[in-house]
């Protein structure tokens, strides 16, 4: 179990790795090594580290999160941007707008493409689409549940988008349609823009294999297919490895880890 990838999206892949880079930190942390590490000591809890004052984590991505962030955008939003968006890009505002009935809807991955379908509650395994990933890490952070034991949540400080942009349907489908949730949840707002010129993506993404890499590791080829490197072996990324590495920086931080 855990031994492979089942979503090999950049987006996926990319978060993936960079829980890869905080094992790394962590083990800086745990050197000793302060002044190496982003990591630093919290003040209420001794057994769990945060990000230092100075260091903020930004996400740039190449086009639409697949979910309520693609499904509804407008033909027209790779390009001029209106006065109306760039004021409230650039004011950091976000203003939503729920005129569709599925509008922030959540949505699973179809198995092939980008496409993705409203979810089933009563579906017993689907995969998360991009949009909802974000969504849950401006709730619960980027870090996972398993690293929540050690980091406290780390929060996304902004979203940049070189294509597939629109400041209403982004901003509702990355974090403000949890507003609309019955229960009261507390959701961080991110930063969110697009780059002057948009860098729009070719519509053909029949590739099979991804690239990951970090500063943590040299990086490997992954089989989309089958969610494991084109070497053979467990990817360096899959949950089966992130377990190893998190009992082994329990072990040197001489923290209690899970069975």
């Amino acid at each position: 179990m855990g031994e492979s990838l089942l979503d090999c999206h950049a987006l996926a892949l990319a978060r993936r790795a960079f829980i890869q880079y905080l094992y790394g930190e962590l083990n800086n942390y745990a050197n000793g090594s302060a002044i190496r590490s982003i990591l630093e000591a919290t003040e209420k809890d001794s057994t769990k580290t945060q990000l230092k004052n100075h260091v903020s984590i930004h996400l740039l991505i190449s086009g639409a999160p697949t979910g309520d962030g693609r499904e509804f955008l407008p033909v027209d939003c790779d390009g001029p941007m209106a006065p109306y968006d760039l004021v409230q890009m650039r004011a950091a505002g976000h203003a939503p707008i729920y005129e569709h009935p599925e509008h922030g809807h959540l949505r699973y991955k179809l198995s092939v493409g980008m496409e993705t379908i409203d979810a089933n509650p009563l579906q017993r395994f689907a995969i998360m689409s991009c949009s909802d990933k974000i969504l849950k890490w401006n709730v619960l952070g980027v870090q996972g549940a398993l690293l929540s034991n050690l980091i406290e949540p780390i929060k996304l400080a902004s979203i940049t988008f070189l294509s597939g942009f629109k400041q209403s349907h982004t901003s509702r489908a990355v974090c403000c349609r949890l507003e609309k949730a019955t229960d009261p949840v507390r959701v961080h707002h991110p930063m969110i823009g697009r780059v002057k010129y948009p860098l729009v993506q070719p519509q053909d993404f029949d590739a099979d294999y991804s690239y990951v890499w970090s500063t943590s590791f040299q990086g490997e080829v992954i089989d989309a297919r089958c969610g494991r490197p084109v070497t053979g072996g467990t990817s360096l990324i899959s949950k089966v490895v992130f377990l190893s590495e998190y009992r082994y920086v329990c072990q040197r931080l001489k923290i209690p880890s899970i069975t």
